[in-house]
């Protein structure tokens, strides 16, 4: 099974282990190629892709499965996209968003 993976920092690489210990296959979104370059240095099994979530989606269609491991301001609009694009099993790590009115939408 893929997963989606999106945000490749302390947290995001921690679900890239946990993820490849539980034999999955990691599809990982980071917003620069540093990261990604960096990813893939790390995981040489893994399937990385730069430019952020937005560019990822306009390209290909996710796995229905992901991970959102990015910063707080950015997780209620990751997953709106994540959605919106079909994707049906959702972790999205730390509260989705900082206010209740911004989780009513």
């Amino acid at each position: 099974m893929r997963v989606l993976i999106v945000g490749a920092g302390p947290i995001g690489t921690e679900y890239i282990r946990i993820c490849r210990d539980q034999a999955l296959r990691c599809v990982v979104v980071t917003r620069t190629a540093e990261t990604a370059v960096a990813v893939a240095d790390a995981f040489d099994d893994v399937e990385v892709h730069h430019g952020g979530l937005s560019a990822y989606l306009a390209a290909r269609t996710p796995p229905p499965t992901a991970i959102i491991a990015t910063p707080v301001r950015t997780l209620a609009r990751m997953t709106e996209l994540l959605i919106h694009a079909g994707v049906t099993s959702l972790l999205v790590e730390k509260p989705c968003c900082l206010t209740a009115s911004a989780a009513r939408g």
